[in-house]
Formats: C-alpha cells, sequence, structure tokens
C-alpha cells in the first residue's frame, strides 16, 4: 500500500513538473511565430480557429494559450468575434493532447528524455534558446510518459474514490477543484485514465470528473483576468461560456441517454473522446451563435466604462513577461506611443511661442504627466522583464529600450520648457523680429521633422529613416551655428533687444536638443532592428 502511495504520488508531482515544463517551453519556442502570425489585422475567422487548434496543442494547455490571445487582442489585431473562434480552436487542440498517452511506445519516453537532458546541459540557453527551449520539450514529453507509468502502478481506492463514486455532485466539483490546482482540464484526463483503466473510478463519475475539469480550467483563466483590462476580462467570459456550453450539452445527453455518449469498450479512449465531444460542441454552439455571445458580453454583461484616466499602457500587457519576445514587441509599441505624445506636445508648446492660448497649457501639462506615468511603469515592466532569463540579444534590447525611454521623455520636458518659455514671452509682451520668427521656424521644422523621422525608424524598422535622421543631425547643428551667429548681428545692429534674444536663444537650444535625442533614437532603433533580425 505504501509503495502505491509514493508511486502515485510522485506520478502526480512528475505529471504536474513535465506538464508545466512543456507548456512553458511550448510557448517560448512558438510564441515569437505565433504572434508574427496575428501582427496584421483582417484576420479571417476560420484562420483564428486552425491557428487556435495548433497553438494550443503546441504549448499543451489551453490556459497558456490564455495569456497569448489576450495579448494579440491588446495590440489590436483581432476583434472580439475573431477571439471567439480562436478560444474555440484552442479549446478543440488542447483537448487533442491526452491522445498522446495512447501511443504504445514503451522505449521512446526514455530516448526523449535522454536527447532532452543532453540538450539542456550542453546548449547555451542565451545564444541557442530555440534549441534550449527544443530539448526542454523532448525531456518534458519523456517524463510525462514516464509520470503515467508511475500513476499507473499507484492507483489505489481510498475513501475519496467511494465519495466520487456514489456523488456525481462530489465528482463534478472534485473536477473543477483539480482542474484548478492543475491549472489544466489536460491533467485531469491524464491522471484520471490510469484510474478508470484499473476499474477504480466509474465511466459515469469521470464523465462528471471531465465536465467539472473543463469549467474549472476556464475559471482559472477567468480568476488570473481579475483587475485586467476590460478586454482581456471579456475574452475570459468567451473561454468561460464556451467550456459551460459544451459540458451542458453533454449533461443534456447524458441524461437523455448516457448510452449516447459510449462511443467504444476501449475506456481510456472513450474518456479521450467524451473530453473532445464537450469541447467540440461547445465551440460549435458557441461560434453559431458568435455575434449574440459578444454583443450580449459587451453590452449588458461587461459594458464599456467611461475611463476619465489615461495613466495606462495602450498596447502592453504585464501578463506577457514570461514570453520576453513577444513583450519587446508590445514594449516598442508603447514607446512609439509616447513619441507620438511627446511630439504633439513639442508642436502645442512651439505654436503657443506665436499664438498664445491660456487654454492649451493644461492639456499640455496633463500629456507631460502621462509621460512621466509611462517613463515609470515601462522602466519597472523593463527591469521585471530583464529578471525572466531572456536571451542575449533580447538582454541587448532591453537595455537598448531603458535609452530610448529616456530620450522620449526628455523631449517632452524640452517640449514643458518650450512652453514656459511662450508663456514668459506672452506674460512680458516680449516680441520676436520677422527675420527671427522665420528663422525659428525653420529651425523647428527641421528639429521636428528629425524626431518623426527617427519615431517611423522604431515604428516600421526602416533604417532609410535612420540615415536621414543622420542627415539631418549634421544639418541642425550647422543651423544652430549659422542662426546664433545671425541673433549677434541682430543685436548688434538693435534689430532684437536681449530680452527676445534670451527667449530666441533658450528656444534655439531646446529644439537643438529634441534633434539630438532623435539622433539617438535613431541609432537605437537601428541597433534594434540588428538585432531582432
Amino acid at each position: 500500500m505504501k509503495t502505491q502511495i509514493y508511486n502515485l504520488l510522485g506520478g502526480i508531482g512528475l505529471l504536474i513538473f513535465s506538464l508545466y515544463m512543456l507548456s512553458h517551453s511550448s510557448q517560448n519556442y512558438f510564441s515569437s511565430w505565433f504572434h508574427n502570425k496575428f501582427k496584421h489585422k483582417n484576420v479571417s475567422k476560420l484562420y483564428s480557429l486552425f491557428e487556435g487548434i495548433i497553438f494550443s496543442f503546441i504549448t499543451e494547455s489551453s490556459t497558456i494559450s490564455a495569456t497569448s490571445y489576450s495579448s494579440i487582442l491588446e495590440a489590436g489585431s483581432i476583434d472580439f468575434v475573431n477571439i471567439l473562434y480562436f478560444i474555440s480552436g484552442v479549446n478543440i487542440g488542447a483537448s487533442l493532447i491526452p491522445v498522446i498517452i495512447l501511443l504504445n511506445i514503451s522505449v521512446v519516453p526514455y530516448l526523449l528524455i535522454f536527447a532532452g537532458t543532453f540538450i539542456v546541459i550542453f546548449v547555451n540557453k542565451n545564444t541557442k534558446k530555440n534549441i534550449f527551449n527544443l530539448g526542454q520539450i523532448l525531456l518534458s514529453i519523456g517524463l510525462l510518459f514516464v509520470s503515467l507509468i508511475y500513476i499507473k502502478s499507484g492507483t489505489i481506492e481510498s475513501q475519496l474514490i467511494h465519495l466520487i463514486k456514489n456523488n456525481y455532485i462530489s465528482s463534478f466539483f472534485i473536477g473543477i477543484i483539480i482542474a484548478l490546482i492543475f491549472k489544466s482540464s489536460n491533467a485531469v484526463i491524464i491522471l484520471l485514465i490510469p484510474f478508470v483503466q484499473n476499474n477504480i473510478i466509474g465511466f459515469n463519475s469521470a464523465l462528471f470528473i471531465i465536465i467539472g475539469a473543463n469549467i474549472g480550467s476556464a475559471f482559472y483563466v477567468l480568476f488570473k483576468s481579475y483587475k485586467q483590462e476590460r478586454h482581456i476580462i471579456i475574452t475570459s467570459f468567451i473561454h468561460l461560456i464556451i467550456n459551460i456550453t459544451g459540458a451542458f450539452i453533454v449533461y443534456i445527453i447524458y441524461i437523455i441517454n448516457p448510452l449516447y455518449l459510449y462511443t467504444t469498450s476501449y475506456v481510456a479512449l472513450n474518456i479521450i473522446i467524451l473530453h473532445i465531444l464537450t469541447n467540440l460542441l461547445g465551440s460549435f454552439i458557441s461560434i453559431l451563435i458568435s455575434n449574440q455571445i459578444i454583443k450580449g458580453l459587451l453590452n449588458n454583461i461587461y459594458p464599456l466604462k467611461t475611463d476619465n484616466s489615461t495613466k495606462r499602457f495602450k498596447y502592453l500587457n504585464p501578463i506577457v513577461t514570461n514570453t520576453p519576445s513577444v513583450a519587446i514587441e508590445q514594449c516598442i509599441k508603447e514607446i512609439s506611443r509616447m513619441g507620438e505624445i511627446a511630439l504633439l506636445n513639442l508642436e502645442k508648446s512651439f505654436n503657443l511661442i506665436f499664438d498664445f492660448r491660456r487654454n492649451s497649457i493644461n492639456q499640455i501639462q496633463k500629456d507631460e504627466d502621462l509621460l512621466d506615468y509611462l517613463e515609470d511603469a515601462l522602466m519597472n515592466f523593463l527591469t521585471t522583464l530583464s529578471m525572466k532569463n531572456p536571451t542575449y540579444g533580447e538582454s541587448e534590447v532591453i537595455m537598448s529600450l531603458y535609452n530610448m525611454i529616456n530620450d522620449m521623455e526628455r523631449v517632452g520636458d524640452h517640449a514643458v520648457n518650450l512652453l514656459d518659455l511662450a508663456e514668459y514671452k506672452f506674460n512680458h509682451y516680449v516680441n520676436f523680429s520677422e527675420e527671427a520668427s522665420v528663422e525659428l521656424k525653420y529651425f523647428f521644422e527641421l528639429c521636428h521633422t528629425s524626431f518623426s523621422k527617427a519615431l517611423e525608424a522604431l515604428k516600421n524598422r526602416d533604417l532609410e529613416k535612420v540615415d536621414e535622421v543622420v542627415e539631418l543631425e549634421q544639418k541642425i547643428d550647422s543651423v544652430e551655428k549659422q542662426l546664433r551667429k545671425d541673433h549677434i548681428d541682430r543685436l548688434n545692429k538693435c534689430i532684437c533687444n536681449p530680452n527676445s534674444g534670451m527667449i530666441f536663444l533658450d528656444c534655439l537650444t531646446n529644439l537643438e536638443r529634441v534633434g539630438d535625442h532623435a539622433y539617438k533614437i535613431a541609432l537605437t532603433a537601428r541597433d534594434i532592428v540588428k538585432t531582432l533580425q
């Protein structure tokens, strides 16, 4: 009896560990490819369905896939209807995973463990991360099969088993609880099969455990989305609705005639088919009424609330820190957003120098506060990301992003400096000569163009824009020197007074530094593009 208990506990522990390693290593191995597939809009519904099946199967978990499809929706790549199709595919793909335990490959698991261990030990995970992740995948698959051997030899009858045998409600809640603990319905199915094969748990009890496991895995995703963005919560509700729908239909079939669910005399295969059937039916019905489900969620269950606070990420989802490649892509989008806000503030502040409107000040200050918030939040995010064992190349990109965030924020500071100069100029009735105004506007256009091109280089990975910024930087430096010289000449000729001259020179200084930051951003963007290629 003791040996059986030890085998069972050891097998369960090994099962949990192997599934955890398999899901995370698979996610790391395939996530970049998956994210690139969804980077473009106008993804078809059928494409979303098949991508869900494929991605869930290769990551070995519908709950792991949930974090990924939330990040895709965060970036605005696909809408909620596509997400419903994708989650339907995720459920179908995840239910196919337990099929591998039916394969009669007695020697292969040990070969997989040997090959996987060899790769994990001798391959540098920083320089050859994909090969390292592949080794972890092979190792975890081998350990998964070995865990089943221990579980099967350790199956025992207990008071808990007797409770499940005689009470289907208990079976249902046991399925939910185990799925919440294991974070996966597949783990429950894999664990359940040896007990059914040894006639310790009957088919009827197994049915209710499967129903509970399906609902429990969806509840895990819902719990994980607590206090997340609205779209993530809605996505989690979609997952829950699909799983509940499938469970309800299977339960109705069971009430009508349980024999309809007996598809084969081979009990292990029957359990797996039942799991697949539950997900297929839930997905099929949900797809048929997808528009009604989405409309109900958006309008009635979780309507859009007006949020006066803009201090939040627009593209970045903190739950993707376990996948540095995806996190970096989203972080670049958020930094580009910082640049766009800083550029808009720069335009507003400069226009106030020549046409001062006091009602514009408040919005500029709000945008500057948002830039300060994004700077702190992105710095904290990158610090967390750097501790998630990124590759050497990803670490280099993270360091580059630190510097770029600082450059973006500094451009915002120079915009505020121009605002202060505009306010001083207005309050003290200072005027520029026509010649000085023309020169300052020309210089602003140069610096504005340089910063705009630097942002394009970052957003579009356009190395030609980097070269254009480098050329503009040289021109900005030479033009600034000439403008300072012309200003001295105007002072000597008494065309300008010292008070207006001070403001003119301060404007030149701030704009020239914007050009410097644009130059740094462009060079950093070039380094990032080359590293990520």
